[in-house]
């Protein structure tokens, strides 16, 4: 028998437990503590972009989705980003582990890998959007985008959507299996049915997984998009032929887009607006929406109790662009969030988010470090 003394004890222990990890904040509790979360995130995983959504997975993980993502090295002394070190990414996939957020994919880099006909002239790239599991996979909704100048497109044009189907890792994190697609691949973005882009967002309801897509009015109306609502078997989401489309104008499910009527005042489009996000909260199905998106300053819910319908209109908050420390801005896409637990006053509320981002994006946005990341808002829902 072998007999060891207590500081050869501690070292055996030391030796064999590994070095101390400081423990995980934990997850923020209101709405301003998220602001400051995603605020604090200024490094090479993400610092500042766009869509936000953030989706619980069955393996209970958080995983939040942004599209047009800035990565840096730091802030310049003046609150800009540094030239050195700044970089302008297609997209990243961001898994949160209580109060802190790192790279969900496996093998690091972006989530969505971009087509391979991206060049430096067209930027060909993708947008996801919303997040479904299906089949014991995880797959995002994906908007093609490419670079275009034309007056009044903000420097882009839709060329369709397909899915990104990722494998979950024990550990929580994605690995890149392949794209796949949907209805709307290559079709280009446009006004009524015909150009429809399946890509905001989706539900798992009963059966079936609800897909929300919408695509642009007529000049001269003043909705500005219609949003429409399809669906497709769990066990069949890779097969662009089992979706179905709601027409709305005779309550029924059509096997064709070219069903759909082309009518100029969309009559088969569930509502008059672009969807932003989609969820089940409390048994009821809660969209969110800013209609006219940049150009407006209402946030609306339209709660039901079926995916396609019918809603009731409720308003949550004024969110217009304006000035904010000497830059201007603009505010769209505000994101649902209710996995997330709000504590003390905001204890029973939901977390909504809405993005801030620059009319000049290479000017007031790269100017000040702080403007291209989430605002945080708890509201109160029926």
């Amino acid at each position: 028998m072998v007999l060891m003394n207590a500081g050869l004890a501690a070292l055996f222990i030391i030796t064999f437990a590994g070095p101390h990890r400081p423990p995980v904040p934990a997850a923020p509790a209101s709405a301003d503590g998220f602001t400051r979360m995603f605020a604090a995130k200024q490094d090479q995983t993400w610092s500042g972009g766009d869509q936000t959504t953030s989706f619980k997975a069955p393996n209970g993980r958080v995983y939040w989705i942004s599209a047009d993502t800035i990565v840096s090295a730091g802030v310049d002394p003046d609150g800009s980003y540094p030239d050195s070190g700044t970089t302008m990414i297609s997209n990243r996939l961001l898994l949160q582990n209580g109060g802190t957020l790192e790279n969900a994919v496996a093998n690091g880099g972006i989530a969505v890998p971009d087509p391979p006909t991206r060049t430096e002239e067209n930027q060909d790239r993708y947008w996801p959007q919303g997040a479904f599991v299906a089949n014991g996979h995880l797959y995002l909704l994906c908007q093609r985008v490419t670079k275009d100048p034309t007056p009044d497109t903000f420097g882009f044009k839709f060329s369709g959507t397909r899915l990104a189907k990722f494998r979950f890792g024990a550990n929580g994190k994605l690995t890149f299996v392949k794209m796949v697609a949907t209805p709307s691949t290559d079709i280009a973005g446009g006004t009524g049915a015909p150009h429809l882009q399946w890509a905001a967002d989706a539900i798992e309801y009963g059966r079936h997984i609800y897909v929300y897509g919408y695509t642009h009015s007529e000049p001269g109306d003043p909705s500005g998009h219609y949003s429409y609502v399809a669906r497709v078997p769990k066990d069949r989401v890779e097969e662009p032929g089992a979706w179905r489309f709601y027409r709305k104008s005779r309550r029924d499910w059509v096997r064709s887009m070219a069903q759909l009527s082309s009518a100029r005042n969309n009559p088969d489009s569930i509502l008059a607006t672009q969807v932003a996000s989609v969820r089940m909260i409390d048994g009821k199905i809660v969209i969110a929406h800013k209609p006219w998106q940049a150009f407006g300053s209402s946030v609306y819910a339209e709660v039901g109790l079926r995916p396609e319908g019918p809603f009731t209109r409720i308003k949550l908050f004024e969110s217009p662009g304006g000035t904010w420390q000497g830059r201007r801005y603009f505010t769209y896409a505000p994101m649902l969030h209710p996995e997330q637990r709000l504590a003390g006053p905001e204890a029973g509320k939901t977390l909504l988010s809405i993005n801030w981002n620059g009319p000049d994006f290479w000017t007031d946005v790269l100017s000040n470090a702080k403007l291209y990341k989430p605002r945080f808002h708890a509201v109160t829902l029926p």
